[in-house]
């Protein structure tokens, strides 16, 4: 009988560190000024790579205008987000374990 992981078979995939690196830089590329809040929503988090790579490409200045918002179905992946972006002082961060594609 064939073993199936947990990844593949709930279809976990984690962001890859490459790409969790260059998304913000790329897109606050074009964004290289802005005013008011930038929201930035993971419908699927994991543990937050993709989170922390956009909080961490911000000055310090543009931390303070950022929202950070992720979905997570795994509670544990989720609480090591809450851990590494607390970690890092993230103060604008809003996670939550559910399904993105269940909420109205």
């Amino acid at each position: 009988m064939k073993v199936v992981s947990k990844t593949k078979d709930q279809g976990i995939h984690y962001t890859p560190a490459d790409l969790a690196n260059f998304l913000p830089e790329s897109i606050l590329e074009h964004l290289s000024t802005w005013t008011g809040t930038l929201t930035v929503l993971d419908p699927a988090c994991g543990t937050g790579a993709l989170l922390l790579a956009f909080y961490q490409a911000l000055s310090d200045q543009s931390r303070k205008q950022v929202n950070l918002i992720g979905f997570e179905t795994d509670p544990s992946a989720l609480k090591s987000a809450s851990n590494l972006l607390v970690e890092q002082g993230a103060e604008q961060v809003r996670l939550e374990c559910a399904d993105f594609l269940d909420q109205p």
